[in-house]
């Protein structure tokens, strides 16, 4: 299988409670996990569709991975992704405050190029668990 996209999973800690923090990584098609910060960029108003751009048309090596997974077995949670019920329940709860919030994403293009973001799970202020199999089975692979 050829994950024929640039960035196939995206994840992001975001929390403004005691300083600003707006970071996170991502996993390209080739298996590499590379971070980013915005506010040390001076990016932290950037909507997120503006981040995921900023972030496709960010240079980087492979010495600035800081992870590496393994590719076939990135492609099959790849596949996952395109499994995943977009009309998928995501179930939420409130459980802190000023805690902040780091949220899984998987990318995917459905119509007209165009990316969509799809949430597999998120902790933090609020917890969001995507109610998928699939999405289930993303998320214990990542650690969530």
């Amino acid at each position: 299988m050829i994950i024929d996209q640039k960035i196939v999973f995206i994840w992001r800690n975001i929390n403004y409670s005691g300083g600003h923090q707006n970071y996170g990584g991502f996993v390209d098609n080739e298996g590499n996990e590379v971070g980013y910060d915005l506010i040390e960029k001076n990016l932290e108003d950037l909507t997120f569709k503006e981040a995921f751009s900023y972030l496709e048309s960010m240079e980087y090596g492979e010495d600035d991975a800081y992870r590496k997974f393994d590719v076939s077995e990135l492609e099959e949670y790849y596949s996952y992704l395109y499994k995943i019920d977009p009309d998928a329940e995501v179930v939420e709860e409130r459980v802190g405050d000023d805690a902040g919030q780091r949220t899984l994403y998987g990318v995917v293009y459905r119509e007209e190029n165009a990316p969509t973001f799809v949430l597999i799970k998120s902790e933090g202020d609020v917890k969001q668990v995507n109610t998928d199999p699939y999405a289930k089975k993303i998320a214990k692979w990542w650690g969530m």
